[in-house]
């Protein structure tokens, strides 16, 4: 276990001077005095509009929060559509049905039959009842899709989030500043990266022109050797693209095992959908608090924290941990903007109470 700084998180170089990564002197005055265990919960109540508030007050962050909603949001799109015309082909099947079984029938039966097949309207309310049943189990898929999908598809750009609202409290991002490779300045990196990425673009879109079913592979395959190129031609290039692509693939691991721990308690959470008029909005609680819980991971694993100080960070606070997962499980009710805005809010709300708890306390004993 790393020795955290009572402030930042990020591990102490030595326990007699101060931390190294943030100096112990935020810009924000009011992260100066870390929270114990109970003082926290004031803290906890106002985290998640404070994520929101930070959010919306920092430049550079709105812009990595709209890959993920629209992936997210065109994924339930899809699902929903999906799910639509199952029900409609349903419909269509009795339809098929009633007429194929019209002629063989008498009396009654009969004349009910045909009049079913006659008034075209008993089927659009059949399609009518499946567009409610579609949507009824597209709002359940929902809460699945923007707690697990949009968790795991915002992980990275949450990062970057992280990022720029530590250079806002700090003066620098803390974990690049630390790791970063030093050999190019940040210009130098954003051309090179400016010049593969045009050229990805320009032979993935001119791959569409060509009438071969592998161009598309082929093209990207084509970037990557460009990649490969620049990294070999500038080798600080290289360490930095190693440096960059480790990063991303801890974050994607870190999503991929919140995700996993709240499927896990959302699948325990399901019992819930059985109890008629307030089964809906009790798993929607459930849903909105495992994904708050679990997006604390973001900012302990930017500090490379162990599961065992993760654990014991959790365990020290859960107060404070169980209200800020409250609050955000309750802005998950809203619908369609709730969990558009709870899963960048709480992360970086969560952040926020992340720095405001006092991590001196698990400090390894000498």
């Amino acid at each position: 276990m790393i020795r955290p700084c009572p402030l930042c998180g990020y591990a102490l170089e030595s326990v007699a001077a101060p931390c190294s990564a943030c100096g112990s002197k935020p810009a924000d005055p009011s992260l100066a005095t870390p929270l114990g265990t109970w003082s926290g919960l004031r803290a906890a109540w106002v985290a998640v509009p404070r994520g929101l508030g930070l959010l919306v007050t920092t430049r550079g962050t709105k812009r990595w929060l709209i890959p993920p909603a629209v992936l997210t949001s065109a994924a339930f799109i899809a699902l929903a559509w999906w799910l639509y015309e199952l029900a409609s082909a349903w419909v269509e099947r009795g339809r098929e049905w009633v007429e194929s079984q019209a002629p063989q029938v008498e009396g009654f039966w009969r004349s009910t039959l045909v009049w079913l097949v006659e008034h075209s309207f008993a089927f659009a309310l059949g399609k009518l009842t499946g567009f409610l049943l579609a949507s009824t189990v597209s709002f359940v898929a929902a809460l699945w899709t923007f707690s697990l999908l949009y968790e795991l598809v915002a992980g990275p750009f949450l990062d970057e989030v992280h990022g720029s609202i530590e250079r806002r409290w700090f003066g620098r991002n803390l974990r690049d500043e630390r790791e970063r490779p030093k050999g190019l300045t940040p210009g130098e990196v954003t051309k090179r990266m400016a010049l593969c990425i045009t050229t990805g673009l320009v032979l993935v879109g001119a791959s569409f022109t060509v009438d071969w079913p592998f161009a598309t592979l082929a093209a990207l395959g084509l970037t990557l050797l460009v990649v490969y190129g620049c990294a070999r031609h500038s080798p600080a290039f290289g360490e930095w693209l190693a440096w960059r692509a480790a990063i991303e693939l801890r974050t994607l691991a870190a999503s991929l095992e919140a995700t996993a721990i709240a499927a896990v308690m959302l699948v325990f959470a399901l019992p819930l959908l059985l109890i008629p008029w307030f089964g809906t909005p009790l798993f929607a609680l459930a849903a909105g608090f495992t994904t708050s819980i679990s997006l604390l991971d973001i900012p302990m694993s930017r500090r490379r924290w162990g599961i065992l100080l993760r654990l014991s960070f959790l365990a020290h606070h859960a107060p404070s941990v169980l209200v800020f997962g409250l609050v955000a499980s309750l802005m998950f009710l809203v619908p369609v903007l709730g969990p558009l805005l709870m899963v960048p809010a709480a992360s970086v709300g969560g952040l926020w109470l992340f720095v405001r708890l006092d991590k001196g306390v698990l400090s390894p004993r000498d």
